[in-house]
């Protein structure tokens, strides 16, 4: 059997009948994420760029570039919005990537382009999430393979042309037809060389795997042909994407639903650096350490991190906040100093000089023991083995953490992720605002049209 027509045929005949209630209650968490995170994103200097392009580009005015007062196309507005929702480094993040930024703008753009219901963004969210997450973890290559060729927004067209085919309601001959286009259009696995010395603003590449995965479900729709066996045999989609294996069964196993699996952020920055993160910040509150009294503080994680071949983890002073999502030492400083998170990446702060004379007092390095158990884990993201010590004018004090808050083991509550949406939210449009579109996201499924939900996502209320 064909692991692509398994798939294909598992998202056209599943509906929302077939969810289980923990399956739909966690894409609502994950929307209302995705929408939060796309909100705060929208004033970043990577998104404003991005939507100043979109919005020279024009288009019809069929969906909504989140936190603006300007609709597009809904190839565009995708692209813009998946941009926003990365900004930050603060979307989902799963065993395979970021897949929320993928799926979720796919979904919301063509959702408000065709008119679909709640329960029909909902399908096609969760559906997306399965497929992606299938997909990602299957190809996943060895970590000496991984090392050398990764990245996420590869297969994570999978997931937003799964997203969108089923909003189209593509029949399974269509959705093959864009499966294959999809494989086709998505961007190179391009992560070896967009973070040294300084982080690229293409980072996770989600916003060209969403606008393919688009473009791919509308041009099957219209019948234009692509591969219909894109992730089968020796030349399937895996070798394409620079893996080294592939797990078909994994690929075909369409059983239980992974988007359990996927985890909300606590911190704006990488997931690599949240257990250091977690461990700092616990000392910090359960010993009332203030920034003044801090001599040093010494970090040991895994080699990634600590020496950096590729991306500057150990960066000091980074110089705009895509710089700043994958360094240790800023978000570390920012913790120490209690800096609201949803002001970390103000420029303000980056230029601060008492934050970096902070900064400069941690040292990072590798721990031969975290590593291996990074390296003999399945997923490269849950489990990131960290120990700090904090040695102050009044002791020292030490904290292990392996798996941080946010993650399967370790879920944020539904209130936790409340909170974040409305300290992201409230900064760009105030806090009653921030409420209503809670109180709209909770009841999504009731939603007869989801363009009540998009237009409350403008900056200005149309």
């Amino acid at each position: 059997m064909s692991a692509t027509k398994t798939l294909v045929d598992f998202a056209v005949n599943s509906d929302f009948e077939d969810l289980p209630e923990s399956v739909i209650e966690k894409a609502k968490i994950l929307v209302m994420d995705a929408v939060g995170c796309a909100i705060a994103g929208s004033s970043t200097e990577i998104a404003e760029i991005a939507i100043k392009l979109v919005t020279k580009l024009g288009g019809s005015t069929e969906s909504t570039v989140i936190g603006t007062n300007f609709q597009t196309n809904c190839t565009q507005a995708s692209f813009a919005n998946s941009i926003s929702v990365n900004a930050w480094d603060y979307d989902d993040v799963s065993p395979t990537g970021h897949p929320g930024s993928t799926i979720i703008p796919a979904a919301l753009a063509i959702a408000e382009r065709t008119q679909k219901s709640g329960k029909e963004l909902l399908t096609a969210v969760v559906l997306g999430y399965e497929v992606c997450e299938r997909v990602g973890a299957a190809i996943r290559a060895t970590y000496k393979r991984r090392d050398m060729v990764f990245g996420i927004g590869t297969h994570q067209t999978f997931g937003s042309v799964t997203a969108a085919g089923k909003l189209l309601k593509l029949t399974t001959d269509e959705m093959l037809d864009a499966f294959g286009i999809a494989g086709a259009f998505s961007p190179l696995p391009h992560e070896g060389k967009f973070g040294y010395p300084h982080v690229a603003f293409v980072k996770d590449n989600v916003a060209m795997a969403t606008q393919a995965g688009v473009y791919a479900a509308l041009l099957a729709q219209d019948g234009f042909v692509g591969c219909k066996t894109i992730l089968d045999g020796d030349k399937g989609y895996w070798i394409m994407a620079g893996s080294d294996r592939c797990d078909f069964d994994e690929l075909a196993d369409v059983k239980g639903f992974r988007i359990l699996n996927v985890s909300v952020k606590p911190y704006p920055s990488c997931r690599w650096t949240h257990t250091t993160l977690e461990a700092v910040s616990d000392i910090i509150r359960e010993n009332g350490v203030e920034a003044r009294d801090i001599e040093n503080i010494l970090v040991r994680t895994i080699s990634p991190v600590a020496e950096s071949k590729d991306i500057n983890f150990v960066n000091y002073g980074p110089k705009n906040s895509a710089d700043a999502q994958f360094s240790v030492p800023y978000p570390l400083a920012m913790i120490v100093h209690g800096v609201p998170k949803s002001e970390w990446h103000l420029k303000d702060n980056l230029n601060n000089p008492i934050y970096l004379k902070t900064e400069m007092k941690i040292k990072i390095e590798k721990d031969a023991n975290a590593q291996k158990v990074w390296e003999e884990q399945k997923s490269l993201s849950d489990v990131v083995p960290t120990t700090v010590r904090i040695t102050t004018k009044k002791g020292e004090f030490t904290r292990h953490c392996e798996v941080s808050k946010g993650s399967p083991q370790r879920p944020l509550t539904y209130s936790e992720v409340e909170q974040k949406f409305i300290e992201l939210v409230s900064k760009r449009m105030g806090f009653e605002r921030g409420s209503e579109i809670i109180e709209t996201l909770k009841r999504i499924e009731q939603l007869d049209d989801i363009s009540k939900l998009t237009k409350k996502l403008q900056l200005v209320s149309t």
